[in-house]
């Protein structure tokens, strides 16, 4: 668990979400909405 001190809490985030952040792509889009 994330020290709140030091991190923001984001709350879930989707695979898609992480991979638009990394600059990725995936290779299946479909599985984009997976937390």
């Amino acid at each position: 668990m994330p020290d709140p001190r030091f991190f923001e809490t984001l709350g879930p985030v989707s695979v898609s979400d992480l991979a638009l952040a990394g600059g990725a792509e995936l290779a299946d889009p479909t599985l984009g909405e997976r937390l």
